[in-house]
């Protein structure tokens, strides 16, 4: 036994001098390699300075001093750890000052509580208005001076907010506009479904504010004609605008919002395209194409090239030209991460080409990095920033290798004599290259940015990998043809590019047709949360609104339902994102309750995305605009419907019934949408749950005089859209415990008095709003329900 032991701890020692010699050659041959790309490692040292100022983790700044002192013996790395080091500890100070810096904002802490303050002041505007689209819009406000009740607050440094401008005088306001100005400061509202969207985050992050000021018209909003701000940058937003003029000359007006498309992919101008085309790219996988990024830059860059050597510049001199143009279209198109990351890049490359050095990609990438940390820190945080580098990283690292693994089995063989190989043998190898490389940089971009997606979008999209190859080519004649288009517009030759606008319009229509054709195949798109399974006996609700939308999802062990979808509004910010966080890629069935937008808007995405096994709705006529559209994606798809009206029964699950208890024999007491309604009331274990949605007092008069049995621990309701609703009688009727209602300042119906909502906690109710809730979620089972609002720190427990 002595032996055994005795030798193994000589192995042991063995093999512990094995690792070291291994790890210590390993570390020889990357630190070779890191020397070539030195920016690259600092700027991962800047990111790690960052993270650790943003989480106060102080220790990670030890990790590039623990390399230092391990590797001191080296004196090629020794330089390198040591630029490391010193950049870690720099971004670390520069992020922890811009964070306290925010921190500093005067009225922060009187912004604890959901209420507003009534604010004047003075400031000038950091960012393009976009006030062309004719709708209240979002700008970053540099504040200058403040007033609360005419006491000025005292300002350390100027701080950012965010301006939600709805003002008559506002379409005068462009980028570094001064302006005096009155309104309403509120902490930028947070997101209010989960997975959905948070702007207070993405702000804080972005622009470096935690407060939004509502400037509408009946405050004041002056421009007193001084200008602020970069004169390059303005003359950038004039430029834009003069070019989006001529990509639009010749368009005629009903097709303005189709031509949106070329103007996101060409200049950046993404406010201008349909919502609904935006989501077909994102769904599938092919959104870089959308958005400006790396493609969109090097296609600017190509063209310059190609006519600067028409014109007969040197090399030398072309790119000069071509740094500086590009450089310039990344601030053109809004100085996004992606754009500018692409353009300090291929300035790079473009610079070692013109001195006849071969420069190094991933430097460029680092480089790239350091610029735009420095400007900001915060973006290190921002998925735009993170998607940006990592899928470059992946084209960098993997892409070529994996177009010549596709290319080798079709490639001629070097030692066979050109002369000898046939022309179409020739002509079949370059179109297998060409589709090689097609192939594997999207394949490598998909492996770069897939985690990433996962983790901020709870979502993949695997058409992805077929989707770029074919629309790829497609976007670049798109840009192509667009900056042609500018430039003979430029030369006065109107004619010309109106016509090349008609022929570039319909390449963007097949475009997103591409898009949506893809988007809409089985499996494009997989929703890829933590999908949160109730236990057995358990039945979970989660019910959302805005704006008087609602959508209410109902799931069980094995079923997932939905009522209603919610419009457009309510299904982009609520319902979409909470089906992702979930990891719901179909539902069961659908039930329709009545003919409303704001409850049925988004129901055709559902039926293409969601495709449920049945579709339950009232037997009443819908009249909704949308609903031929709803019947023709039924009907087409084969889905099951059926009508269900009062007295009868509907099975869910062993220990849950659906009762519906209107419509019934009695016609509607009116021809209105919200009096057309479903009613239904959820029955499980010793528990009743009643929704009423948008029905008014003639209905809720009716249900009382016909007898139903209404009582009900739990009233879902909604607002009717002329009449008033929630009568004290119905309200004694049910006798509820919790009342959960939609309560909205717009539209004006959709807005609780403060009498009803004082009658309802007279009753002992529990009252939750929708707007201050969020979404709500209710966890069921016989023994108690637990209900919970997303936005609130308190739970309601109901117990038996």
């Amino acid at each position: 036994n002595g032996y055994y032991v005795g030798l193994r701890s000589r192995r042991s020692r063995f093999d512990s001098w094995w690792v070291y010699f291994f790890m210590r050659n390993l570390w020889n041959q990357v630190s070779k390699r890191a020397l070539r790309a030195p920016l690259f490692w600092i700027a991962l040292a800047a990111a790690l300075g960052i993270f650790a100022a943003d989480q106060n983790w102080i220790w990670l700044l030890a990790l590039p001093v623990l390399c230092l002192f391990v590797f001191r013996k080296q004196r090629a790395s020794v330089v390198l750890i040591s630029g490391m080091v010193l950049c870690c500890a720099l971004f670390s100070l520069l992020h922890h000052r811009q964070i306290a810096r925010i921190a500093q904002f005067p009225l922060l802490p009187s912004l604890a509580g959901s209420g507003a303050i009534s604010v004047s002041g003075k400031g000038w505007l950091a960012s393009d208005t976009n006030l062309r689209t004719g709708k209240a819009v979002r700008a970053i406000l540099v504040v200058e001076e403040l007033r609360v009740r005419d006491s000025l607050v005292p300002l350390p440094h100027q701080d950012r907010v965010i301006a939600l401008i709805d003002h008559p005088a506002s379409a005068d306001l462009t980028y570094g506009a001064e302006i005096s100005f009155s309104g309403r400061l509120r902490k930028i509202e947070p997101a209010t479904s989960p997975g959905a969207f948070d702007p207070s985050i993405y702000f804080y992050r972005s622009a470096n504010a935690v407060a939004e000021i509502n400037i509408n018209a009946g405050d004041r909003c002056l421009a007193t004609g001084r200008n602020h701000g970069s004169a390059l940058k303005r003359y950038a937003i004039l430029s834009r605008q003069w070019m989006e003029k001529a990509l639009s000359y010749g368009v005629k007006q009903h097709h303005l919002e189709r031509n949106g498309v070329i103007l996101a992919m060409a200049l950046g101008a993404r406010e201008k395209s349909p919502d609904d085309v935006e989501d077909f790219f994102r769904l599938s996988g092919t959104m870089h194409i959308f958005a400006v990024s790396g493609l969109h830059v090097g296609v600017v860059a190509a063209m310059f090239w190609f006519v600067l050597k028409w014109l007969g510049f040197s090399r030398r001199s072309a790119v000069l030209i071509i740094i500086q143009a590009v450089l310039f279209y990344a601030l053109l198109t809004g100085m996004r991460p992606s754009s500018f990351r692409a353009a300090v890049m291929l300035s790079v490359f473009l610079a070692g080409f013109a001195l006849k050095r071969r420069p190094s990609p991933v430097n460029g990438l680092g480089l790239a990095a350091l610029v735009l940390l420095t400007a900001n820190t915060q973006q290190l945080f921002l998925p735009g920033f993170q998607l940006s580098f990592c899928v470059v990283l992946a084209l960098i690292l993997i892409g070529t290798y994996f177009s010549e693994k596709l290319h080798d089995p079709f490639r001629i063989d070097e030692f066979i004599p050109k002369r000898r190989v046939p022309v179409w043998r020739t002509r079949l190898d370059q179109g297998v290259k060409i589709i090689a490389v097609g192939s594997g940089v999207s394949a490598a971009s998909w492996i770069g940015s897939v985690a990433l997606m996962n983790e901020h979008f709870s979502g993949i999209s695997p058409v992805g990998l077929v989707a770029n190859i074919l629309m790829v080519p497609i976007a670049s004649g798109i840009v192509v043809i667009a900056g042609i288009s500018i430039l003979l517009f430029g030369l006065k030759l109107s004619f010309l590019s109106a016509i090349l606008n008609h022929f570039n319009l319909l390449l963007a229509t097949f475009l997103s047709i591409l898009a949506q054709f893809f988007a809409g195949l089985p499996g494009a798109h997989i929703h890829t949360g933590n999908e949160t399974v109730p236990k057995k006996e358990m039945i979970s609700l989660d019910v959302m609104g805005l704006r008087g939308g609602s959508a209410i999802l109902a799931t069980t062990e094995n079923q997932t339902w939905m009522i209603d979808s919610g419009g457009k509004l309510t299904f982009r910010q609520q319902v979409l994102p909470l089906l992702r966080e979930r990891g719901i890629n179909r539902i069961d069935c659908l039930i329709l309750t009545h003919g409303d937008s704001g409850h049925i808007g988004a129901v055709p995405y559902l039926l293409h995305h969601l495709t449920p096994d049945l579709v339950i709705e009232s037997p009443l006529k819908n009249r909704a605009r949308i609903y031929p559209e709803i019947r023709e994606i039924i009907e087409k798809r084969g889905i099951n419907r059926i009508e269900i009206s009062a007295g009868q029964k509907l099975k869910w699950t062993d220990n849950a019934i659906w009762d519906p208890l209107y419509p019934g024999d009695k016609d509607p007491p009116t021809g209105v949408a919200d009096d057309r309604c479903l009613v239904l009331r959820l029955r499980t274990g010793p528990w009743k749950i009643l929704f009423t949605f948008d029905i008014g007092f003639l209905l809720e008069k009716q249900l009382i005089e016909e007898n139903w049995y209404l009582d009900s621990d739990i009233w879902i309701r909604g607002q009717h859209s002329t009449t008033q609703s929630g009568t004290g009688a119905f309200i004694e009727k049910i006798d509820p415990r919790v009342v959960i209602s939609s309560h909205s300042g717009f539209p004006p119906h959709e807005k609780l008095s403060k009498e009803w909502m004082a009658k309802v906690k007279d009753t002992g109710a529990e009252l939750i709003t929708l707007d201050e809730a969020g979404c709500v979620n209710l966890q069921i089972s016989d023994q108690k329900i637990v209900i919970t609002p997303y936005l609130g720190d308190g739970e309601i427990v109901l117990e038996r």
